[in-house]
């Protein structure tokens, strides 16, 4: 059976299957634009429907399509990653798009279009062929169901009339017919991957099929407490039988032509793995496998980034501890402990680089990790230097005169001695009582900067890949 989110897609035109007309991506609460590319396009806008399947409710709601591209639609806001978007294309169904009428020049717009809504219409109905073989196979079990109540209430009625004797061998009959239709729908079931507007039909046939069987079921279970007075409703129950293998072998019929006109498809339920060259595709398509983003991409690379918030594969460099295991193993196993041990156990840290300028290792830089405290480069600074005096005291000061001398000496206010008398001179020692005053010199350094020292900047949000 299809995925329960498609459930909304499939019962849009009937039952369901393949992407020929249909993509799905899982919401991740960041991705807004969704592209589509599908088989052969489509004729209008309007065709392009798509609708949100919440895992978590299992509720579905519808989207008002909004087209960022011929090929893209913009969902916003972003779906969540319990959210699953469905894009698919319902083509006009119950009426032709071209109306051709007699004598009227038929150009290749109007026969492009006709044709184009006849294989859409086809494509899309094959895409939901899933869930009629799931129809079919209910068909073909609830018919032997009913076969083998009628077949024991004709082995109860073989001794009441000659009628049901006849009702037991066509009901023999009908289990062969009914034999072969399973066999036949249970190869339909293998070998068809899709279905043109044919299958609705089937399914509609199926379906009266279902119902006529439940009928003859509880029609052959009455005969089975009756079977004395069985004539008729024997008689009815295999007619309600043979009617309902008829339908059966119909649809198997009809799923048959179905599985040989679309044969070749890929299979759905094999999710891509049976392309053949998958390099091939994914250079087709411009996408990458994880092994491919993981070798462009190494574990340790750090990027700067203009926005907040979390990255899936990556983590914002801030010393936070992160699991030495599952998300974080690559990251563990290209730094190890280098930047702090976590709990010494089970994690470990990531780089801190909050407030701080990156620089290139080598030079001046201090080695890989290692934190360089802030410094400045040897520079010179101006000084002002106002000139500036010395007061200077001098006050009044004398000396003593001391003499000695050899002969007769007079008074009168001076001496005199005798001719060639020796004398001896001297003054006494006295303080010259001079002193400087103390001054300021009103010299100044000039100062500048601010907080702290660092270049023109913008702040970034630094992560490191896991």
């Amino acid at each position: 059976m299809a995925a329960i989110e498609l459930a909304p897609w499939i019962d849009a035109t009937g039952e369901g299957g393949l992407r020929n007309s249909m993509v799905e991506y899982p919401g991740n609460g960041v991705k807004t634009a969704f592209d589509f590319n599908f088989s052969g396009g489509y004729l209008n806008q309007s065709d392009v429907k798509a609708y949100i399947y919440d895992t978590v409710s299992g509720s579905t709601a519808a989207i008002t399509t909004v087209f960022a591209g011929p090929n893209t639609l913009s969902i916003v806001p972003a779906p969540s990653a319990t959210k699953i978007v469905v894009i698919y294309r319902d083509t006009q169904k119950t009426v032709p798009l071209v109306d051709f009428k007699t004598g009227a020049v038929i150009d290749e717009i109007n026969l492009d279009t006709a044709t184009k809504q006849s294989i859409f219409v086809a494509a899309e109905m094959a895409d939901r062929f899933d869930a009629i073989n799931a129809s079919s196979a209910d068909a073909i079990e609830r018919s032997f169901t009913a076969l083998t109540t009628a077949n024991t209430a004709l082995a109860n009625s073989a001794a009441a009339t000659v009628t049901a004797d006849g009702a037991e061998d066509a009901a023999a009959a009908a289990v062969s017919t009914a034999n072969a239709a399973n066999a036949n729908a249970a190869a339909a079931v293998i070998t068809a991957n899709g279905i043109d507007g044919k299958a609705q039909a089937a399914l509609d046939a199926s379906a009266a099929a279902v119902i006529t069987a439940d009928a003859a079921e509880d029609a052959a279970t009455a005969a089975t407490s009756t079977a004395n007075g069985i004539d008729a409703k024997a008689q009815s129950a295999l007619d309600t039988a043979n009617a309902a293998a008829t339908q059966v072998a119909g649809a198997v019929s009809t799923a048959n032509a179905a599985s040989a006109a679309v044969g070749g498809k890929m299979d759905k339920s094999a999710n891509l793995a049976d392309v053949a060259d998958k390099p091939a595709a994914r250079t087709n398509l411009t996408v990458y496998s994880i092994a491919e983003v993981d070798s462009i991409i190494p574990a340790g690379m750090v990027m700067a980034s203009a926005f907040t918030g979390d990255v899936a594969g990556w983590v914002i460099c801030d010393g936070r501890a992160i699991p030495r295991t599952g998300v974080g193993a690559r990251l563990f196993a290209a730094l190890s402990t280098f930047y702090g041990v976590g709990d010494g156990s089970t994690t470990f840290n990531v780089p801190n680089y909050t407030g701080l300028f990156l620089r290139m290792t080598g030079g001046n830089a201090a080695g890989l990790g290692v934190l360089q405290a802030s410094d400045n480069l040897a520079h010179i600074h101006g000084v002002t230097d106002p000139k500036h005096t010395h007061v200077v005291n001098d006050p009044p000061h004398d000396h003593g005169l001391g003499f000695n001398a050899s002969g007769p000496v007079a008074g009168g206010g001076g001496f005199q001695g005798a001719q060639n008398a020796a004398v001896t001179a001297r003054t006494a020692a006295s303080t010259t009582g001079v002193t400087l005053q103390t001054a300021a010199t009103g010299i100044s350094i000039n100062s500048s900067g601010g907080a702290e020292s660092r270049p023109v900047n913008k702040a970034v949000v630094y992560r490191i890949k896991l």
